[in-house]
């Protein structure tokens, strides 16, 4: 079934809100208030805004809890699902939310800088790596003759290799 893909420009209402810092599976929460403004020719007529639940997980959640605070102008693109839940008595209830693939902020009224994330590289423990240059260095060495001659006959040098 095919997801239902819509952008929405709205002001962050309420701050981002983790609901899980799991590394790996960070997720977040905030509200978007949309606008429903419109001119009808000759004045703006003014509606009530709606509100909208945005979530985000993984590293766009991560930026979007660094970046984002309440009041700012966002741009949000994502898929639109059903929330269905009960409250305490019993009662069901659903809202619409969007589940962001991308997010940022609206330039029309201001400013943003942009900082690139480092991205993190898990590396093996010092053993592992130590046992690993160990093995490999005794295949060199065994090889290393064939290399070198190999280079300078492929060259048609008479000369030792360069290396």
């Amino acid at each position: 079934m095919r997801s239902l893909v819509t952008t929405v420009v709205g002001n962050v209402a309420k701050d981002v809100s983790y609901l899980s810092k799991e590394a790996g599976k960070e997720s977040v929460t905030f509200r978007v208030a949309v606008d429903n403004s419109y001119f009808d020719g000759a004045t703006w007529q003014e509606r009530p805004a709606q509100f909208l639940s945005v979530y985000a997980r993984r590293e766009l959640a991560k930026n979007a809890a660094e970046s984002l605070k309440k009041g700012e102008r966002v741009i949000v693109s994502g898929r639109i699902a059903e929330v269905q839940w009960k409250d305490d008595q019993g009662g069901d209830h659903f809202t619409l939310a969007l589940y962001a693939d991308a997010l940022g902020h609206d330039l029309r009224f201001a400013t943003s800088s942009y900082l690139r994330r480092e991205k993190t590289v898990q590396l093996p423990p010092p053993e592992a790596v130590a046992s690993a240059f160990a093995g490999e260095s005794a295949k060199t060495e065994a090889s290393g003759e064939q290399a070198a001659s190999f280079a300078v006959a492929a060259s048609g040098a008479a000369e030792e290799a360069p290396f």
